[in-house]
């Protein structure tokens, strides 16, 4: 994968801004691939491949901002896409791989398709924020041209990072750590988003929290404004982020992004109510403004 120069890059519509950001530094074209409960939608993939992108990126679980994790099944299909484009590249972004509770598996493991796969696995959502350290596995081929980029860019990874990554990794209570985590991530989402969704369901929005991670992802009632659900919010003392930033192109003003990782089961149920109160706000002021 060369540098831009008008080359296309897949990457999921929505998906991460700073991405579409790093991406477009470096002077390539984005074109979205819709994304459902299971992740990646594989006809969607299959068009943005026949617009010629070259690469694509994939959030195999904990998917941000909408929380959707592969399954078995849709992991298969998508690889049968890429099966069908020679010469694509698949980078897999399994960020929140230490405390997701799906297990869909890699497409490294298709042969068909396992030289053109870099698996990529951080540690800054399951150990620490300041950890700041992830491994690749990949094969032979690509493993030499990651290398010679990364001697370019940083050159090497702190000694001091990858022992105290060791360090904690080797910790016999690791896992019961993680698995209280994923557990309590779990309650949060679900406890915030069933209120939300219940006071929005009647007006046609939504409010889902996925399988994995620790976002709620809102589509509000038609005729209600993101950016005026935000400042309410912020008012009744909640922060939630705009949806549209998490899109490759504007023009999404009925979304939300809510993050429920660092709150109580009680105060993320208080979140999904407040949310909702903001919302119903501007829909009681719609409802006064129309003259009788």
């Amino acid at each position: 994968m060369g540098k831009g120069q008008d080359q296309t890059i897949a990457v999921e519509n929505p998906g991460y801004p700073t991405i579409f950001d790093t991406y477009e530094r470096a002077g390539y074209r984005l074109v979205g691939v819709e994304v459902d409960a299971f992740g990646a939608v594989p006809a969607s993939l299959d068009a943005a491949l026949r617009e010629g992108a070259i690469a694509v990126l994939l959030t195999p679980r904990a998917h941000n901002p909408t929380g959707a994790s592969w399954s078995v099944e849709r992991a298969a299909t998508l690889a049968d896409v890429l099966a069908a484009h020679p010469g694509v590249v698949a980078i897999e972004d399994d960020h929140f791989a230490g405390i997701a509770t799906t297990k869909p598996g890699s497409l490294l493991g298709d042969r068909r398709i396992e030289d053109r796969i870099v698996y990529i696995r951080s540690f800054s959502k399951s150990i620490a924020p300041d950890l700041r350290i992830a491994v690749a596995a990949i094969r032979p081929h690509l493993r030499s041209l990651l290398t010679e980029i990364k001697s370019f860019a940083d050159g090497w990874t702190s000694r001091i990072a990858q022992r105290t990554l060791v360090f904690v990794l080797a910790d016999a209570e690791l896992d019961q750590s993680l698995s209280a985590a994923a557990r309590a991530y779990t309650e949060r989402r679900t406890v915030a988003a069933r209120e939300l969704h219940t006071a929005l369901a009647p007006l046609e929005g939504s409010a889902w929290s996925g399988t994995d991670g620790v976002n709620i992802w809102v589509h509000l009632p038609p005729g209600i404004d993101s950016f005026h659900v935000i400042e309410q919010a912020a008012y009744l003392g909640v922060l939630v982020a705009p949806g549209e930033p998490f899109f490759i192109r504007p023009g999404r003003g009925d979304v939300l992004r809510i993050n429920a990782g660092a709150v109580s089961d009680d105060q993320a149920a208080d979140i999904g109510r407040i949310v909702a109160k903001a919302a119903l706000t501007q829909v009681e002021t719609t409802v006064h403004a129309i003259p009788v």
